[in-house]
């Protein structure tokens, strides 16, 4: 992206488990403006169906709620300003109209 001359990136649709610090941090020393957006669920309906979801994609909306709390809190306005980080609502079907 940088080679291309891209000055800015959104991704809306990380987790935890894809290395949000990693990426974080690779946004920081590039130089490069991103907000990345960390999913949250509070409910998993739609994965009540057989093999809909892989294992481990589900995920406890305390535990949800609180990384997101802490990647927010940690990244949030880093990079003198350059990285914005926010929650961001699964799909309908994975949150409450309350979340």
């Amino acid at each position: 992206m940088l080679k291309s001359g891209t000055i800015a990136f959104v991704e809306s649709m990380l987790a935890e488990r894809y290395g949000f610090d990693d990426i974080a941090e690779v946004v920081i020393r590039s130089g490069i403006r991103a907000a990345l957006v960390k999913i949250v669920m509070d409910v998993a309906t739609y994965a009540t169906k057989d093999n809909w979801m892989r294992p481990g994609m589900i995920e406890d909306r305390d535990r949800n709620l609180r990384e997101t709390l802490e990647m927010c809190a940690k990244w949030n306005g880093a990079g003198n300003g350059r990285l914005a980080v926010s929650f961001g609502p699964r799909t309908p079907g994975g949150v409450t109209p309350e979340l």
